[in-house]
Formats: structure tokens, C-alpha cells, sequence
């Protein structure tokens, strides 16, 4: 689906996956970082031109990475950030946007960010398990902001 859709870069959250590691299948290369394999977890992953470009992997924790690559000559920096959900504390969510921000700041001005965040809502039925998952990527270059939404809806019977 991937290939499909020319997808380069993917960003992806709860996967669920424990330990700092890498795979490769189907062309891709997937970089993610998990604690425990029950909650949380982040991940990115490149097709095989991209994946030649990277210079560096920041694994932070479960609910950010990054990824920095030269693209055209330009300095790309790939953020894959979970953010925290219902039943955690403020605090808890506090200190999430506050370590994206300051992570964010680092960054030198020059370079490109892009930022993949997802929400997740799983709604259920008797006869049907629908999981939506609706995605936020940021793009921050030269103080514009541009914010571009998609949806990938999964239906399981």
C-alpha cells in the first residue's frame, strides 16, 4: 500500500514495540523506540531512497524520535511524536508538549521540521470494530506553519 501510494516518509505511534531497533521489509526501512510492549511506542519509517539519506536517529523516548536526513542538499528533520492521551495525568500531558517544544527549539532555523502526531478513537460495535486514526503532520520551515490532516480508516469484521 506503501509503494502504492508513493509514500517516502511514514510516521507511526502505539506500535506497541519494545526496544530501540530497526527492521526492513517491502523496500522500507522502520527505525522505532518502545519500553513496554503494552502501551506507547514510536516509529518512522523510509522508503529505500530515503533511507540512504539518514544522518542521525535520536530515540528520546516512547513518545518521540527523530530522524535527520539530507534531502537536495537541505537538512531534514523528521519528528514521530505520540501524544498522551485520556486517563494520564496534566502533568503527564504538560510535560509531553513542553519536551516536544523544547526539542522543537534545537532545531537550527535553517533546517526543515516535520512533525507527525496522531490521535487515535477506536469505536466499537457488536458486529464491528472500526479504528480511525486521524493524523496531524506540521511542517515548520522559515517561520510558516503549514498543517496537513489525513484519515486512514481500518475496518475489521
Amino acid at each position: 500500500m506503501l509503494k502504492k501510494r508513493r509514500v517516502d516518509t511514514l510516521c507511526i505511534q502505539e506500535t506497541k514495540w519494545k526496544g530501540d531497533k530497526t527492521n526492513e521489509a517491502n523496500g522500507f526501512k522502520l527505525w522505532y523506540s518502545g519500553v513496554v510492549s503494552t502501551r506507547n511506542g514510536v516509529g518512522i519509517m523510509l522508503n529505500t531512497q530515503m533511507k540512504n539519506n539518514v544522518v542521525e536517529v535520536n530515540r528520546f523516548n516512547d513518545r518521540v524520535m527523530m530522524i535527520k536526513l539530507v534531502v537536495n542538499a537541505e537538512i531534514v528533520n523528521i519528528v514521530s511524536a505520540y501524544a498522551p492521551q485520556i486517563g494520564l495525568s496534566d502533568v503527564e500531558k504538560r510535560h509531553f508538549w513542553d519536551y516536544l517544544d523544547d526539542l522543537v527549539r534545537l532545531i537550527p532555523s535553517d533546517q526543515l521540521i516535520y512533525i507527525g502526531v496522531i490521535l487515535m478513537v477506536v469505536l466499537v460495535s457488536s458486529l464491528m470494530a472500526t479504528l480511525v486514526l486521524m493524523g496531524v503532520l506540521v511542517l515548520v520551515q522559515e517561520m510558516k506553519v503549514d498543517v496537513l490532516f489525513w484519515n486512514l480508516h481500518w475496518h475489521m469484521n
